[in-house]
């Protein structure tokens, strides 16, 4: 990893199926885009809207999961 591990989901990394919300975006509202929904383990993208690379899980009640 060439990013600290904070605790949260990286980009790069295998994740488990859901809901996924940039963390630099999330902050700054800046747009659903940067929302990722994986219907299955795959590995988190960059941020499509800011290129950030740390992602927070939500659950089904779209709460956030911490780490």
């Amino acid at each position: 990893k060439l990013l600290p591990d904070i605790g949260y989901p990286q980009t790069g990394e295998k994740a488990e199926p859901g809901t996924y919300v940039c963390i630099n975006c999330s902050d700054a509202g800046k747009s659903e885009d940067s929302v990722v929904n994986l219907p299955r383990s795959s590995k988190l993208p960059d941020c499509p809207v800011c290129g950030y690379t740390y992602w927070m899980k939500f659950n089904s009640s779209m709460q956030v999961l911490v780490f």
